[in-house]
């Protein structure tokens, strides 16, 4: 019977600066500070999982607001309903939303509570209806809220 030799584990580092070595491709190892930014327009809402679910806002007025919003796989929302209608594109991803109350959209297409959102298809979320949200995907998407939602900032 064969014995199979560990080896000593090396850090990914060492791997990146072989590979550079190698390839002499790779861009330089980014520091913590390459990744800070300060976002005015930027709202981050705390997910019962995963998340955090992040709003860029792209415009705000008076009657109507766009956000671009990210939120990563196996990120779940709890239970919640608005005052404002929500409009949700999807534009990269998968969103799964289900219906928990009483009074279900008359706009789902599949006939039971819950409507999965893929690429290039959009939902409409009337006010106090009752739901909750799960990423399927890593999912870019625009949420249109009329009128704006209360709390988030200005664009």
């Amino acid at each position: 019977m064969q014995r199979l030799q560990l080896q000593e584990k090396s850090s990914s580092l060492e791997h990146l600066d072989q590979l550079k070595t190698l390839t002499g491709q790779l861009p330089p190892i980014p520091n913590l500070e390459d990744f800070i930014e300060q976002r005015t327009n930027c709202v981050e809402l705390k997910a019962k999982m995963g998340g955090p679910i992040l709003l860029f806002y792209c415009y705000k007025g008076r009657d109507i607001a766009v956000a671009r919003t990210f939120a990563s796989a196996g990120t779940i929302m709890e239970s919640h309903s608005h005052k404002e209608k929500f409009i949700f594109v999807i534009y990269k991803g998968m969103i799964e939303i289900v219906f928990d109350g009483n009074v279900l959209p008359t706009n789902l297409k599949n006939g039971d509570n819950k409507q999965i959102l893929k690429v290039n298809e959009s939902f409409e979320i009337m006010p106090d209806i009752k739901h909750t949200m799960r990423w399927l995907e890593d999912s870019w998407f625009l949420v249109i809220t009329i009128p704006p939602a209360k709390g988030f900032p200005n664009a």
